[in-house]
């Protein structure tokens, strides 16, 4: 998932963040086999000229991963837990 920090809409991956905004893309990595959990979740900025950031691990146990911006620009990233009891949790930034 591509999300665009300025407005506040969640873009199609194939969509670049507007040129007045930074974005954050942010994905889940399967575990190990056979189960493949615990999943892992990362993020990583996008600048406003198209350049990416460094990959950030944001959970060593997570799925669904899902972003949401405030209207002054401030992200978050909340997600499940991917082993037993799966509880929400999130991290908040600019």
């Amino acid at each position: 998932m591509v999300h665009h920090g300025a407005r506040g809409r969640n873009l199609a991956a194939d969509q670049p963040p507007e040129l007045h905004g930074n974005g954050l893309a942010v994905w889940q990595t399967p575990g190990p086999a056979p189960t493949n959990v615990p999943a892992k979740v990362y993020g990583r900025q996008i600048s406003q000229s198209g350049g990416f950031g460094r990959k950030t691990l944001l959970s060593a146990d997570g799925r669904y991963p899902s972003t949401a911006t405030t209207p002054s620009g401030d992200i978050s990233v909340a997600w499940q837990q991917s082993t037993a009891r799966w509880p929400i949790q999130a991290r908040f930034g600019p």
